[in-house]
């Protein structure tokens, strides 16, 4: 498994374009919340969401995102034999809901500044707005936050243990949020 400090370094080292997909929700035995991969245009994808049973259709699908500017949620019902190919082996028979983000400049400029938060070992809170995928925020406990958050959901930073794994999907009123606890 690729670590995500080490997506967040070749996202920000590279010029080529670039989607990042993240699980932000699945049932089922395989589906690691929180897991990031990343398409680069006319190179191999770096990390591993699920062993592939889905990644061709997802490689596919980003390319028609290079450069837009775009983000969308993926859902994939594995427990169909023939969604993406999938229903049979790991993981199957779930469903995955996966966060496909095209990496523009704004979004290579805030990975860039949680880079230099990160290795300060100080770990990072990413919440994306599921109902408005436009809002999203990357905080930490010193309470700098890097993103674009226009919603009047009142935040505090999460305090947790060294290493407490915090990730998925977290209702509040109307509103789903993906909520990622990031360690260094």
């Amino acid at each position: 498994m690729v670590k995500i400090e080490n997506l967040i370094s070749k996202i920000i080292t590279t010029q080529k374009a670039m989607v990042l997909a993240v699980i932000v929700d699945g049932e089922g035995s395989a589906y690691q919340e929180g897991a990031w991969m990343l398409f680069i245009e006319g190179d191999r994808p770096i990390g591993i969401l699920n062993q592939g049973s889905f990644e061709n259709d997802l490689h596919n699908r980003s390319g028609r995102l290079f450069r837009t500017g775009q983000t969308e949620v993926i859902s994939y019902d594995l427990s169909k034999e023939d969604e993406a190919d999938c229903g049979r082996g790991a993981g199957c028979h779930g469903i995955v809901h996966i966060l496909l983000r095209d990496i523009d400049e704004n979004f290579q400029k805030i990975l860039t500044s949680m880079n230099e938060t990160l290795r300060k070992m100080t770990p990072i809170l990413y919440i994306q707005s599921i109902n408005d995928l436009s809002q999203y925020i990357f905080s930490h406990q010193d309470e700098d936050t890097f993103g674009f958050w226009d919603s009047d959901a009142d935040w505090e930073w999460i305090h947790a243990k060294p290493s407490q794994k915090i990730v998925g999907q977290k209702n509040f009123g109307t509103q789903t949020y993906f909520i990622q606890l990031i360690w260094p």
